[in-house]
């Protein structure tokens, strides 16, 4: 998906129009793939029923979003962050009491690299990373989102914004960097049916648990 995604698609905020299904497929697909990852690594938390399993399974989804990160699988890695972060996981306090401190001091380094400061350590890693990686992709949609929703397309209504054009340069050049070689990526298709039958997440049950 991430490869088939068209600098249009990235435009406009096309992804949340009401015909994102045909203006922006493929960043639609990605969206959902993330949001299902999302869900699974929330689930594998809140479906254990005592805190020690679950302090397990947190400081396991940690251990992942490190070998995400080593891979430079950015996506993969906000997924974790985000599902550990998420208010029905971020309730259970006698879980998060038996996490050990070194993990805890983890989740916050991960939380500073993508959720405060608009991001900007996961910019400056980005930057300096070279493909293969896959960006994340929620964090640069947000960005390209609020230049749709703060500056005008055209001014005057005579006048195209050139500013605006080139801040959606700067940020979709930096979004489909990994594409400028190409490589040769083979399904795991162990990993893609574990994923398509992982638990989607039920969150009333998940609420009443934590």
């Amino acid at each position: 998906y991430y490869f088939q995604i068209r600098p249009a698609e990235l435009m406009d905020a096309a992804w949340k129009s009401r015909s994102a299904s045909f203006r922006a497929p493929h960043v639609v697909s990605v969206l959902k793939c993330t949001e299902d990852i999302e869900r699974l690594f929330q689930s594998e938390v809140l479906s254990l029923d005592d805190a020690e399993s679950r302090a397990h399974a947190f400081c396991h989804a940690l251990d992942v979003a490190d070998a995400c990160l080593d891979m430079a699988s950015f996506s993969v890695a906000l997924c974790v962050v985000r599902a550990l972060t998420s208010p029905p996981i971020a309730r259970l306090r006698q879980t998060l009491a038996r996490v050990p401190g070194r993990y805890r001091e983890r989740l916050a380094r991960f939380e500073a690299l993508f959720l405060v400061k608009a991001a900007a350590e996961y910019h400056s890693m980005l930057q300096h990373t070279k493909p293969p990686f896959l960006p994340a992709l929620p964090i640069h949609l947000g960005e390209l989102s609020l230049l749709h929703d703060k500056m005008e397309t055209v001014q005057r209504r005579r006048f195209v914004n050139v500013a605006k054009m080139e801040a959606y340069t700067a940020t979709i050049s930096s979004i489909l960097r990994f594409r400028t070689q190409r490589f040769l990526f083979r399904p795991n298709m162990m990993v893609a049916q574990f994923l398509e039958g992982a638990p989607k997440g039920e969150p009333e049950r998940g609420h009443a648990i934590s």
